[in-house]
């Protein structure tokens, strides 16, 4: 969503001749205003490229397998760059949890995907806490301001927690057909209209994990539901961003075990 691709990308790898090199002839000239961005669309719509690919070859100094070497290694640096993103396994960015968000009386369809952490965390706290088995309704029963004390505490808890007692996730719009079933007389209402609320409020959603509470201290949890801001945003690559698609269509979920 914010980066673009920089270096000698943009002239599609084309050779540019010093000035003094250049063709003077009318048609020539004709045909380089004819050029497209890439090499197939020159040889069709230009004449005089074959016998110019021609001396290129014979001459030490055509400087065209040398734009197009940069260029592939450009390609293949980013799509290095990209891999490394999505992570070493394929855990991350696979879907987590479907169902829907509830708030007073909207419900908001949603699928989760992993962004970072644990997934046992994630699978072990969004279920019922007396049966143990998976919900497909959550319900936001309180809210977290966004000041800086109250995020500085969620770090805080993410820090204390370790890499086994956290999960990231990335909710975006879900199938309105998950977790409708018993919502009774809710009203289905897209993502971006909680993502809205909650920027409004300049607050976070919070819910209590497991969904009815826990006995055990240890099995217990909370989620906090962050619209974008400042404090979401450093969670998200490009992987996330290009899935997210808007900025008024996800939710950054923080879920850290232990009681709130």
């Amino acid at each position: 969503m914010e980066r673009s691709p920089g270096g000698s990308c943009r002239d599609g790898g084309r050779y540019s001749p010093p000035h003094s090199e250049r063709p003077s002839s009318g048609r020539e000239q004709q045909g380089s205003l004819d050029r497209g961005p890439g090499d197939k669309r020159l040889r069709t719509l230009s004449p005089a490229e074959p016998e110019r690919d021609r001396e290129c070859k014979a001459s030490d100094s055509c400087k065209r397998p040398v734009k197009r070497e940069d260029h592939s290694d450009h390609l293949s640096s980013s799509r290095s760059s990209l891999q490394s993103k999505q992570g070493a396994g394929g855990q991350k960015l696979c879907q987590v949890w479907q169902g829907v968000l509830l708030l007073k009386n909207s419900s908001f369809p949603i699928s989760m995907h992993l962004l970072e952490g644990d997934l046992a965390v994630a699978a072990g706290l969004l279920v019922e806490g007396s049966t143990g088995s998976q919900v497909s309704q959550l319900k936001i029963t309180q809210r977290l301001r966004l000041d800086q004390p109250k995020l500085d505490e969620v770090s805080r808890r993410i820090k204390t927690a370790g890499p086994s007692g956290y999960s990231i996730l990335l909710a975006v719009p879900g199938s309105s057909e998950e977790g409708l079933q018993d919502v009774g007389s809710s009203t289905e209402r897209p993502l971006k209209n909680l993502v809205s609320y909650l920027k409004q409020k300049q607050a976070a959603g919070v819910i209590s994990l497991p969904v009815g509470g826990s006995r055990d201290k240890d099995g217990a949890g909370v989620l906090h539901a962050f619209p974008p801001c400042d404090f979401s945003q450093h969670f998200l690559d490009a992987s996330a961003k290009a899935l997210a698609k808007t900025e008024e269509d996800y939710l950054v979920m923080v879920i850290v075990r232990g009681a709130s």
